[in-house]
């Protein structure tokens, strides 16, 4: 991994305006017929595998000396998949950098194999453990699952297919977005939502 130059200052203003635990970002492939980025996975594929892969994230210090959390050996190549499905346990927050920050020479395939103790390991956890998960993260699970339509569940269908297009042009605007506008969006609601609880406990 090789991180480029300007990674410490586009991850420190990250940690500055949103306000977060983790931040982590893209990273691009060197392979031998060329470079390739790493297509941007749902935060929620974390759960499927590690999409974050060594040196493309950093953690906030303070909230490190409040859980104390550490790497756990005994996973071998897993450890790093779990150490940040442990953050998630424990409830840090993550914010995404959709542009790469970092470079790794080998393919996405290639030194990240689990043996199959290892992944029957990490599964084993990922299936006993209760995780602290944010409300959008849920929302990307429930999208992704096949089966029944929401219809079918009992939920409304908000404008069908227009309603699904709606949903993923903001979800296009809002990746594309300035990280300080993004911050004032989430400081705005998070204000309005405590007042709208604060008027119905009145």
């Amino acid at each position: 991994m090789r991180p480029y130059p300007f990674f410490t200052r586009q991850m420190a203003q990250a940690f500055t305006l949103t306000g977060t635990d983790v931040v982590y970002a893209g990273v691009n492939y060197q392979r031998e017929d060329g470079l390739n980025s790493a297509p941007h996975c749902p935060f929620s594929h974390l759960f499927l595998k590690n999409i974050i892969p060594a040196g493309s994230f950093a953690v906030s210090f303070d909230a490190l000396q409040k859980h104390r959390i550490f790497f756990d050996i005994r996973m071998g190549r897993a450890g790093e998949w779990h150490f940040l499905l442990r953050l998630v346990e424990k409830g840090f927050r993550f914010e995404a950098l959709r542009e790469s920050l970092a470079e790794i020479r080998e393919s996405p395939e290639t030194g990240n194999r689990l043996s199959p103790h290892e992944e029957a390991a990490i599964r084993s956890y990922i299936r006993s453990t209760r995780f602290s998960i944010d409300g959008h993260v849920m929302a990307e699970m429930a999208a992704s699952v096949p089966g029944p339509t929401p219809r079918s569940c009992g939920i409304r269908n908000r404008g069908g297919e227009q309603g699904r297009w709606k949903w993923r042009v903001l979800k296009k605007i809002w990746s594309v977005l300035p990280l300080r506008l993004r911050a004032l969006i989430k400081k705005g609601y998070m204000r309005f939502t405590v007042a709208v609880d604060a008027f119905w406990e009145s």
